[in-house]
């Protein structure tokens, strides 16, 4: 974590993704990656090398557990765009079976926290020691969710509406790295958020795929976290 690392402990990178009608990302491999796929509109079409056809959306969350080796396929069905956000874990060690996840939700309201993934007690079940959270926040001051699991690390993706926190305000399409010190953040406006919170200590394998470490690999080091829109990182 730090200079030296693309990554946040075990969370290897977050993408903002958005594609056209008719889009198709052909069959492509995953190695040692835990990918938490979050659909905020359009349809999805998956075909795996596991034999799997099934379709995600804002109402059926995925993820893919690599292992291995795993290898998939994204289309892009219907009349409208999609856009997604990915968050790419890493594993708690190398070579672990491949197997892909499939859970209904309902679409986000306005409740405290809602858990999707996490490595038990959730519908999704992550390989590591994370949880992944969403909420619909309307306006004013909200609490974080609690956490007494030690040392943690805490990413805010925002995917709707203003937020601003330890100072700091963002929009939609942020992703910011969160004070494991900050209690609540606070909603300008009517907000929708993806929380991703880590395990700063536990180990984790950090040459998946695609959500190992880059700085070692590359000249020129990556922003940690990346997005297709802004991101900025405040602490």
């Amino acid at each position: 974590m730090g200079p030296d690392d693309s990554g946040l402990a075990s969370i290897g990178k977050i993408e903002r993704t958005y594609a056209l009608p008719g889009f198709v990302a052909s069959m492509h491999p995953h190695r040692n990656d835990e990918i938490f796929s979050y659909v905020r509109s359009g349809t999805i079409l998956h075909l795996d090398s596991m034999g799997h056809e099934e379709k995600i959306s804002s109402t059926r969350l995925r993820v893919i557990n690599s292992g291995a080796a795993f290898q998939h396929e994204e289309r892009v069905l219907g009349r409208d765009p999609v856009e997604a956000f990915h968050v790419v874990l890493r594993p708690e060690c190398a070579d672990l079976a491949p197997m892909v996840q499939f859970a209904e939700i309902t679409a986000v309201q306005p409740k405290p926290w809602r858990l999707l993934a996490a490595r038990n007690r959730a519908p999704l079940i992550l390989r590591v020691k994370a949880w992944l959270h969403d909420a619909h926040l309307e306006v004013g001051t909200h609490l974080l969710p609690a956490h007494t699991n030690g040392s943690i690390v805490r990413v805010l993706v925002v995917m709707n509406g203003d937020i601003r926190i330890g100072g700091r305000s963002f929009q939609k399409g942020d992703i910011a790295a969160v004070s494991d010190q900050a209690l609540s953040l606070i909603a300008i406006k009517p907000a929708d958020v993806l929380l991703v919170t880590a395990d700063a200590v536990e180990s984790f394998f950090a040459n998946g795929l695609s959500s190992g470490n880059t700085v070692l690999t590359k000249s020129k080091p990556p922003v940690p976290l990346l997005g297709t829109s802004r991101s900025r990182f405040g602490g």
